[in-house]
Parts: structure tokens; sequence; C-alpha cells
């Protein structure tokens, strides 16, 4: 049975600075987001560090596996997921594969961001929350440092760039999305480029990769369609073909 105490400052501290995403770090093609949705109570986030502690406290989860012992009724449960639907149609089309709707749902449900699925999806932002204005931490615990947003990004934001440019460098993907133009000055420094600016997403170079910042999926913008995440894909697979 899972401990649903809420997790101690140096527990919190491990899982901000050890738990980084899903999937391989031995993708051709990362995703790096903002952070994870969830976080709409206590019980939630407790049940997600306590599951990693259980599970091995790895770098990068399974995350149907992970899902399966988080989530009430398990991954199936999951019946849309807006982006990681996004991230699954990007991914079909930049390894050249079929993009309908039957072919990504599958891909989400089944391939992405599991192990070995030569898939990766990381967040900068360690702990979940159900978006970026929303902090629902002081209702959880008195630990001083989630008494804000403010207090929490100096804890852990340095860091964790540092440690994600560090995996970055180490593995040498091919091209790297980041998702959440609200944030591109910190993409800048994971990546350590300053991006050319587009009309939906930005672009860089740096050695053999290739980066991209665009909108998150759940962003209402003009022109982020079907089709747009599409051709981002094989535009970025094309030359890797």
């Amino acid at each position: 049975m899972t401990d649903l105490t809420f997790p101690l400052e140096h527990e919190i501290d491990q899982f901000a600075l050890g738990f980084f995403g899903y999937g391989d770090l031995s993708a051709p093609l990362w995703f790096i987001g903002m952070e994870e949705g969830g976080g709409q109570n206590a019980k939630d986030v407790t049940k997600r560090i306590r599951v990693w502690q259980k599970r091995g406290s790895v770098a990068l989860e399974d995350l149907a596996e992970y899902h399966d012992e988080v989530m009430e009724g398990g991954f199936k449960a999951i019946a849309k997921q807006n982006t990681w639907s996004a991230l699954s149609r990007i991914q079909l089309a930049y390894d050249g594969n079929d993009t309908s709707s039957g072919a990504v749902r599958h891909h989400w449900r089944e391939c992405l961001g599991r192990s070995g699925s030569a898939t990766c999806i990381m967040e900068l932002n360690p702990l979940p929350s159900p978006n970026i204005r929303t902090w629902n931490y002081p209702k959880f615990t008195s630990t001083p440092f989630l008494r804000s947003r403010i207090s929490y990004n100096a804890r852990y934001r340095a860091a964790r760039i540092a440690k994600i440019r560090s995996l970055l460098e180490q593995a040498s993907p091919q091209a790297v999305i980041f998702y959440g133009k609200k944030y591109e000055e910190f993409w800048g420094q994971i990546a350590d480029v300053t991006f050319d600016s587009g009309n939906l997403h930005s672009r860089a170079v740096k050695g053999g990769t290739k980066f991209v910042s665009m909108h998150h999926p759940n962003a209402r913008v003009a022109g982020k369609t079907t089709d747009y995440y599409i051709d981002l894909g094989r535009d970025l697979g094309v030359d890797y073909g």
C-alpha cells in the first residue's frame, strides 16, 4: 500500500533533482515541456513521488507503467490527452510513419514515453501543477520553499536547467522540440543557443542538433493545426531520414 503522507523536504529535493520525464535518453528526437499537469490535490502529488521512489527513483520513467500506478483506473483510463497526441503526431511524422488520428492515438497509448521506445519527454519544472498560473502547494504543506512559485523556482530552476543541459550534451539527439513559448528564455539556456524568431515557432542549430521552440499544444494560436505538427515533424526528420 502506498504511503500517502506528504513527502518531506529531502524527498521533494530528491524527486525534483532526480526525475526528468519519460522514455529514452537515446531517442533521436526529444520533447521538453514546461511542467507536467496534475497536482490538483496533495494525494496526487504524494502518489507521484511515492511511486517514483518505489520504482527505483530513475531519471526517466516508463510513461504508461508509471501512470498505471499513479492514476485511478490506471493509464488506460486516460481517454484523451491533447499534449501527448500532438507530440505523437510530430514523432510519427518525424519517423515517416502514418499520422492519422488512429495512428496517433495508438502511438501515445502504446509507444510515447515508454522505456525502449526511442522517444523522450522531459519537463523543466519538477512538480506537477494544473497550469503555470496555478500554485496549490501552500494548501498541501508548510514546506518553506513551496510557499510560492518564486521560492520554488529559486530552489530548483538553475539546477534543472544545468542537469537537462548536461543530459543533452551527453546524448546529442538529432532534434529537440521545446513546447511552451513563454519559457523560451529557459529553452535558450538549456540548449545554449539564441533562437531565430518565426511565425509559429523559433529555430536554432548547435552542433548536430536542431532546436525548435513552439507553442504549447494547449495554447490557442492561429495556424497551429494538425498539418502544422505533421509538417514540423517531417521537416525535422527529413535531414536524418
